[in-house]
């Protein structure tokens, strides 16, 4: 849709979530904008179907009045949640050296992390980033040593003298002489000895853990800041929620929870108040649900799929990779999607150029 303000866009989303909702779609809202009155036509719509408790929030700026969404609970592939950071700062094609070391180093924590049993969460792949990836390996050696190697510890006591003293070269900076000593009995006894996942895993966060610092913070140094802003204050406790915080009562959403439970989630990115902030949340929310459709349109039930609604007002200012992916193959997964903006001339300045926003509306420029 496109209509300058004033024009009607409001009224039409008046008559479409209506429809949407009671046909028992599941249905994501949105808005860059925080418009008040789109957010209490969604609030009406849940009630005007006799199931007002269908209406969820979500908004940075009234945190007290939103739910908690986990933008990392759904996956089917490890790779996924490394695909879902990544795409906060992919280049336009999403092969570029950057990219590809961010990539890899989002991965390779995350897959350590599910080893060790823990959740993947933003604000673990911003600590690991941030801070290094030596305290994650020494747990992962650990572990893999204790199952694959017994009595290992009793063998790398010369290790850990050697280095205690220095002896031993290595490029991690912050490493204990355990750790050391551990990663280095791993490489000469243990390395390639054992063909399995485990072995993967550790051999990836080593190899992680093991770059230059410099060089390696340089190269992961552009995602960093977004999730800075992602983990910043009440924005981090909203979208890395504490599944054991018995004090926060707000209730914590994912996506596949609230297409099953065919919700209205209203989604206001706040982005008049900080841009950034409103499209990197936008970015990371879009990249789970392509995840989500990818999993329905692989795994799902064709005979009792849901409708899935995602409306976006003034689209042109978060339209990204991932939202081209639900544009491009969401249909098949039961992904309808409908778009405003105020011009055509929105999405070009958005997209760079005519032939790059042909991508996003489907359209060809000579």
């Amino acid at each position: 849709m496109f209509g300058t303000t004033g024009s009607g866009k409001t009224r039409m989303y008046e008559v479409m979530l209506l429809q949407m909702a009671t046909r028992g779609d599941a249905i994501f809202v949105f808005d860059p904008k925080g418009d008040q009155e789109l957010e209490q036509l969604c609030r009406d719509v849940a009630a005007f179907t006799g199931n007002p408790q269908l209406f969820i929030k979500f908004h940075p700026a009234f945190p007290m009045q939103s739910v908690r969404l986990d933008p990392m609970k759904n996956f089917n592939r490890g790779t996924e949640t490394a695909s879902r950071i990544s795409s906060l700062t992919s280049s336009e094609s999403g092969k570029d050296t950057f990219a590809a070391v961010t990539w890899d180093a989002i991965n390779s924590i995350g897959a350590a992390e599910r080893y060790l049993g823990f959740r993947p969460q933003l604000s673990s792949a911003l600590k690991r980033l941030s801070s290094g990836t030596e305290r994650l390996l020494e747990d992962v050696l650990r572990k893999y040593m204790n199952e694959y190697e017994p009595g290992w510890q009793s063998m790398v006591g010369e290790l850990v003298k050697k280095a205690a003293m220095g002896k031993i070269k290595t490029n991690m900076q912050t490493a204990s002489s355990e750790l050391i000593a551990a990663a280095t009995y791993y490489k000469l006894e243990v390395q390639g000895l054992k063909k399995n996942r485990d072995a993967d895993i550790v051999d990836n966060l080593l190899r992680i853990a093991e770059y230059p610092r410099d060089w390696h913070s340089k190269m992961v140094a552009t995602v960093i800041p977004l999730l800075t802003m992602l983990n910043s204050e009440e924005l981090g406790k909203m979208l890395s929620p504490d599944y054991d915080d018995m004090d926060d009562e707000r209730p914590i959403f994912d996506t596949q929870k609230i297409i099953e439970g065919r919700y209205i989630c209203y989604i206001g990115l706040d982005s008049l108040s900080d841009v950034e902030v409103g499209s990197a949340i936008a970015s990371i929310l879009l990249s789970d649900l392509a995840s989500v459709a990818g999993a329905l349109y692989n795994y799902g039930d064709k005979d009792q799929r849901i409708k899935v609604q995602l409306v976006i007002d003034e689209a042109a200012e978060v339209v990204n990779a991932p939202l081209i992916q639900l544009l491009n193959k969401g249909r098949g997964a039961g992904f309808s999607v409908t778009m405003a903006a105020q011009n055509y001339a929105d999405y070009v300045n958005r997209m760079g150029t005519e032939p790059k926003q042909g991508c996003c509306l489907g359209t060809a420029t000579t």
